[in-house]
C-alpha cells in the first residue's frame, strides 16, 4: 500500500478498495431486511444484479482506452461530453451529482441509525438531523486531507465493515437450517418475473459505486492498465459478500424477524453467537458506513470538478490547487445538509428508503448516458475485436439499466425526469448567460 501512495495517486489495490468500499456500506447491512419479505428466491435478483454490475464495470473500465487517462481534470464526465456533446455531458454531471448528494445523505443516515442502537434519541427528530449533519461534516473534513487519506480510510474501514458480514457468512453455516431456508424460499409466492421486478431497484442500491474508479480516474496511476482490473475486482468482491451474507441469514432467522429488524446482521450475530456480539456488529457497521461516506464524498467532489474543467459547471470549481478542492467539498457539504432538512421524516427508515430509491434511479440514468457516449467514442477504436467487445458492453449496460429503471414506481420516474428537466433549464440559462463573441 505504501508503494501505491508514493506519487499521490492510487494503484490497482487501493482503487479496488475504493470501488468495493463505496459499494460495501450501508446497503449490505440493511438489504436483508428489505429482501426478507421476498424470501430466498431473491437470490435470482442477486444473480441478475451481479451480472449487470459486471457488464457495467466492463463498460466503465473501457473508458480508459479512449483518452480518459489523458483527459486531465475532465475525467469521466468530460469524456461523456466528448461523446455526446455538452448538453448531455451537463445532464450526466447533474444526474450523477444529485445521485451522489442524495446517496451520501442516505449513508450518513445509516450511520445515525446504527448509532441509535446506543442512543435511542437518534431514531428521529432534531437530534437525528444534527447527528447526521455532524457525520457529513466529519467525512468532508477527511476529504480535505486528500485522496490518499480517503484511500487509507477506505482500506481500514473496509476490513472493519467486512468483519460482521464475514462472521455471519462463515459462522452462520454452523447453525444454518436447510429446512428453514426451504420454507422461506418464496415467502410472497411470486413468479420469477415478479421477484425481479420487486427486488432489482433496492438490490442495485448495494452496487452503486462500481463506477468510482472511472470517475476518479485522474487519481488512479496508469488507468489504462489498472482501471479495468480494479473495477472488476471490486465489483466481484462486493457481489460475492452480499449474496453470501443475505442467503445465510435466511437459514438462521425467520423471514419475519429479519424483515422487522433495523440491524439484521447484528440480530443474526446475536442468534448465532449470543448476547453482546450484536453490539459489536452495530459498531462495525457504523464505522464502515462512515468510511463509505468519505469515499463517496471524494467521488462527489471529483464529479463537480470534472464537470467544471469541461466547462459544464462553474469554473470556480476547476481552479488548480487545494483551494478549489476545498471549495468543491464545502459546496457539496452545504447541499447535503440542505437535503437532510428537506427529506426529514418522522421515521428514519422511511427517509432512508426514499433517498436510496432516488439515488439509484438518477445514477442509472447517468449510466445509460455513459454507455451511449462510450459507443460513440469506440468509433475511433482501431482493433475490431476490442470495438465489438466495447459496443457489446454498451448495449448490455443500456438494456440492463433500462430494465431496472422500468421496475421503479411512477412517482420515482417523475423525480428522475424532474432532475433532467431542471438540468436542461440550468444548462440553457448558463449558455444564454455566456458573453457573445464580438
Amino acid at each position: 500500500m505504501q508503494a501505491e501512495l508514493r506519487d499521490g495517486k492510487i494503484g490497482v489495490g487501493l482503487a479496488a478498495m475504493l470501488v468495493a468500499g463505496n459499494m460495501i456500506g450501508s446497503g449490505v447491512y440493511l438489504l436483508p431486511a428489505v429482501l426478507a419479505g421476498v424470501g430466498g428466491i431473491s437470490i435470482l435478483g442477486w444473480g441478475v444484479a451481479v451480472l449487470g454490475a459486471l457488464i457495467l464495470a466492463a463498460m466503465f473500465a473501457a473508458f480508459a482506452h479512449y483518452g480518459l487517462e489523458a483527459s486531465g481534470q475532465q475525467g469521466l464526465i468530460g469524456k461523456i461530453a466528448d461523446g455526446l456533446g455538452p448538453f448531455w455531458g451537463y445532464q450526466a454531471a447533474a444526474l450523477y451529482s444529485v445521485g451522489c448528494w442524495v446517496g451520501n445523505v442516505a449513508i450518513a443516515l445509516a450511520v445515525t441509525g446504527y448509532a441509535a442502537n446506543f442512543a435511542p434519541v437518534l431514531k428521529g427528530g432534531l437530534a437525528s438531523a444534527v447527528f447526521t449533519i455532524v457525520v457529513i461534516l466529519a467525512a468532508t473534513a477527511a476529504n480535505i486531507f486528500g485522496s490518499r487519506m480517503v484511500g487509507r480510510l477506505q482500506a481500514a474501514t473496509l476490513l472493519i465493515g467486512l468483519a460482521p458480514v464475514l462472521l455471519i457468512a462463515v459462522a452462520g453455516w454452523a447453525v444454518f437450517d436447510p429446512a428453514l431456508f426451504a420454507a422461506q424460499w418464496n415467502v410472497a409466492h411470486r413468479s420469477s418475473a415478479q421477484v425481479l421486478n420487486a427486488t432489482m431497484l433496492p438490490i442495485f442500491w448495494a452496487f452503486l459505486g462500481l463506477e468510482s474508479a472511472a470517475v476518479c480516474a485522474v487519481r488512479v496511476r496508469d488507468p489504462g492498465r489498472n482501471l479495468g482490473r480494479a473495477t472488476l475486482i471490486g465489483v466481484a468482491m462486493a457481489g460475492a459478500i452480499y449474496a453470501a451474507g443475505c442467503v445465510v441469514l435466511l437459514g438462521v432467522m425467520p423471514a419475519g424477524a429479519i424483515a422487522a429488524s433495523t440491524a439484521p446482521f447484528a440480530d443474526g450475530a446475536h442468534a448465532i453467537l449470543g448476547l453482546g456480539v450484536g453490539a459489536v456488529v452495530a459498531v462495525c457497521a457504523m464505522i464502515r458506513a462512515g468510511g463509505t461516506l468519505a469515499g463517496w464524498i471524494l467521488v462527489t467532489a471529483e464529479t463537480a470538478q470534472s464537470a467544471a474543467a469541461t466547462g459544464l459547471f462553474s469554473r470556480m470549481l476547476a481552479e488548480p490547487g487545494a483551494k478549489a478542492t476545498v471549495r468543491t467539498l464545502v459546496v457539496a457539504a452545504i447541499i447535503m445538509i440542505a437535503i437532510v432538512g428537506a427529506s426529514a421524516a418522522p421515521v428514519l427508515a422511511e427517509q432512508f428508503s426514499t433517498l436510496i430509491d432516488v439515488a439509484v434511479l438518477v445514477s442509472l440514468a447517468m449510466y445509460i448516458l455513459s454507455a451511449a457516449a462510450l459507443w460513440r467514442l469506440s468509433a475511433q477504436e482501431p482493433v475490431p475485436g476490442r470495438r465489438l467487445f466495447v459496443r457489446a458492453a454498451c448495449i448490455g449496460s443500456i438494456l440492463f439499466c433500462m430494465g431496472v429503471v422500468l421496475t421503479s414506481k411512477p412517482l420515482l420516474l417523475g423525480s428522475g425526469l424532474a432532475v433532467m428537466g431542471l438540468a436542461s433549464g440550468a444548462y440553457l440559462w448558463a449558455r444564454l448567460a455566456q458573453p457573445r463573441p464580438a
